[in-house]
């Protein structure tokens, strides 16, 4: 399985002040705050907690892994309006593709899409020996691979659920939900579907009744690279964000690389704009997988975590 990495950075040199409007935002929401770190210690998160962990500033930007993936663009929305500044979510689709939305000022201005795996599969470039059935052997092999992986998916799949979906979709399993609970999921599922494609990298966005200059790929990863003028559109949001000393040449260079793995060429993105390149490898799940001292040695300090509870 791919890379689903994904983080939020806002353009900041206080982490406190960003912090706390977190807090405000979550609380406004009906959520509180906890400093019971234990809630952390689980595989997955009890569906009523959310947690963020926060990073100090560094370079002007504050980076912020969360929890809930489903919730990032709306606190990303948030944060840029309360604190009047730019916010800029990034994401990797299954190391097949990447993607930004950008925020200034409570408005979306700019999302991009990289170009990804093409959606249509070609049976006449593949070589023959794999159009060929498998014997018996090499199915269970395979099947047997797919089974053990199953597991982690799902453990996946329920920490990207938002919190209150999980709880409703854990009582589906069980057997426990009410028809009114189980109608709000399915209404929940169907609104997801039908708005996918406008949450990551769709093109020429309205926001405030202005219209946004031409950008973005095709919105799905299709393996379309941006044109001239949709790179333009994005350098002119992105400009004002750039680290001293890169070229602007070089932005378009990595807005149109499609690359084997694209947690790269999303480094190379977070790298230009002055965050920490490492941050492509990581997410709230997969910060685990390191440890304090692997992340300080990449120029990344994060906070105590922020950890919330909904309140019944």
């Amino acid at each position: 399985m791919g890379s689903f990495a994904n983080s939020l950075h806002v353009r900041s040199n206080n982490a406190e002040a960003v912090a706390d409007e977190i807090c405000r935002v979550l609380e406004n929401r009906g959520f509180r705050t906890t400093q019971d770190a234990s809630r952390l210690d689980a595989e997955s998160l009890d569906p009523s907690v959310r947690a963020l962990h926060v990073a100090d500033a560094r370079d002007g930007w504050v980076g912020i892994l969360d929890s809930d993936l489903m919730g990032l663009l709306t606190l990303a929305q948030e944060l840029s309006s309360r604190l009047q500044t730019h916010a800029i979510c990034v994401m990797v689709n299954d190391s097949d593709s990447w993607h930004y939305e950008l925020f200034h000022k409570g408005r979306e201005i700019d999302g991009f899409d990289s170009p990804g795996a093409s959606p249509l599969l070609d049976l006449n470039e593949l070589p023959s020996d794999m159009l060929e059935m498998p014997d018996a052997d090499e199915l269970a092999e395979a099947m047997e691979a797919v089974m053990d992986q199953l597991p982690a998916l799902a453990d996946l799949l329920q920490s990207l659920l938002p919190s209150e979906m999980r709880e409703i979709h854990q009582k589906i399993t069980k057997g426990t939900a009410t028809p009114e609970e189980a109608e709000a999921f399915s209404r929940w599922s169907r609104e997801l579907a039908e708005g996918a494609a406008d949450e990551f990298g769709s093109a020429n966005r309205k926001a405030a009744g202005h219209d946004l200059p031409e950008a973005a790929s095709d919105s799905d990863g299709n393996g379309q690279a941006a044109s001239k003028k949709e790179l333009e559109g994005h350098l002119h949001y992105l400009r004002p964000l750039l680290a001293s000393g890169v070229k602007p040449d070089r932005v378009k260079e990595i807005l149109v690389e499609k690359a084997a793995f694209a947690e790269e060429p999303m480094a190379d993105f977070l790298e230009m704009l002055g965050v920490s390149r490492f941050y492509a490898r990581l997410s709230f799940q997969y910060l685990r997988e390191y440890t304090r001292e692997e992340i300080e040695d990449e120029g990344i300090g994060f906070r105590p975590p922020l950890i919330f509870e909904r309140e019944n």
